[in-house]
C-alpha cells in the first residue's frame, strides 16, 4: 500500500540554453533583470528538493557578441561593467522613487480589497520620470 509517484530529473551537468531578446529597453529595465539574477544567486536552484542539494545551477549570460554580461557560479554572481551600471541605475531609480513605489504597492490590500487607481495616469508619470 505504498504511494506511487513519478519524478523527472536532469542528470548533473546538463546544460540548458535560452535566448532573450530585449527590445526597446532602457538601463533601468535591464537593471531590474540583473537585480533578479543577483537575488537568484542567493539560492541558485531549479526544481524541487533543493534542501537535499538538488537543482543547484550555474548561469552564464552573454550579449549578442558573446561577451560576458553576468554569471552565477557556486552561488556567487559576477557582473560585467555594463550589468553593474544597469543595476546601479535600477537601484538609484528605486531609491529616488520610494514614496511612489510604496503608494503603488499599497493599491492592493489583501485584507480590504483593491483600491481604485488610474493606472494609465500612473504609467504616464513613470514614463515622464524616465525622460
Amino acid at each position: 500500500n505504498s504511494m506511487m509517484y513519478e519524478r523527472e530529473v536532469l542528470v548533473a551537468g546538463t546544460k540548458l540554453y535560452s535566448e532573450w531578446r530585449l527590445t526597446a529597453t532602457n538601463e533601468t529595465q535591464i537593471g531590474a533583470i540583473v537585480s533578479a539574477f543577483v537575488r537568484f544567486a542567493q539560492s541558485p536552484t531549479l526544481g524541487g528538493l533543493s534542501k537535499d542539494g538538488h537543482g543547484i545551477c550555474d548561469v552564464i549570460y552573454q550579449d549578442d557578441a558573446g561577451k560576458h554580461f553576468l554569471s552565477i557560479n557556486d552561488g556567487n554572481y559576477h557582473l560585467s561593467n555594463e550589468a553593474q551600471h544597469c543595476l546601479s541605475v535600477y537601484n538609484n531609480h528605486l531609491d529616488t522613487n520610494k514614496a511612489l513605489i510604496a503608494k503603488v504597492l499599497k493599491v492592493v490590500d489583501t485584507n480590504a480589497g483593491t483600491t481604485h487607481i488610474d493606472v494609465e495616469k500612473l504609467q504616464l508619470g513613470f514614463e515622464k520620470m524616465e525622460e
